[in-house]
C-alpha cells in the first residue's frame, strides 16, 4: 500500500519557485527543493522526473498565479503591458530553450 502524500504538488512547486528566486535558474537541483520541503530527493524525482521538469512547472506555475492575480482588474497605466510580459513568461517557460535564453538575457 502506497503511503499517502503529506507534501502538496502545490508546496512542491512553492518550494521550487523559492529555491530559484533564492539559488536563480542555473544552480537548481531537485536535492535543494526537497531540503525545503523535507522529503528525499528521490521523492521528488518520482514526482516530477527531474529538475528541468520541475522548474518549467514552477516557473509556469508562477507566471499562472501572476495572470489569475491581475484578471479582471483594472490594471491602468502599464498594467496591461506586465500582464503582456507574464503571459510571455508563461509561454517561454513551455519552451526550455526559449525560457533559458530568456533567463539569460534578463540577468544582465
Amino acid at each position: 500500500m502506497a503511503r499517502p502524500q503529506t507534501v502538496s504538488e502545490d508546496m512542491i512547486l512553492d518550494a521550487a519557485n523559492s529555491v530559484i528566486a533564492r539559488e536563480g535558474p542555473d544552480s537548481f537541483t531537485l536535492a535543494a527543493v526537497a531540503r525545503v520541503v523535507g522529503l528525499s530527493r528521490a521523492a521528488i524525482a518520482c514526482r516530477f522526473d527531474n529538475a528541468g521538469k520541475l522548474k518549467l512547472m514552477a516557473l509556469e506555475d508562477r507566471c499562472e498565479r501572476i495572470e489569475r492575480a491581475m484578471h479582471g482588474r483594472d490594471l491602468g497605466r502599464g498594467g496591461q503591458e506586465l500582464l503582456t510580459l507574464a503571459k510571455a513568461i508563461g509561454a517561454m517557460a513551455r519552451s526550455p530553450r526559449d525560457f533559458l535564453g530568456f533567463m539569460a538575457t534578463s540577468q544582465a
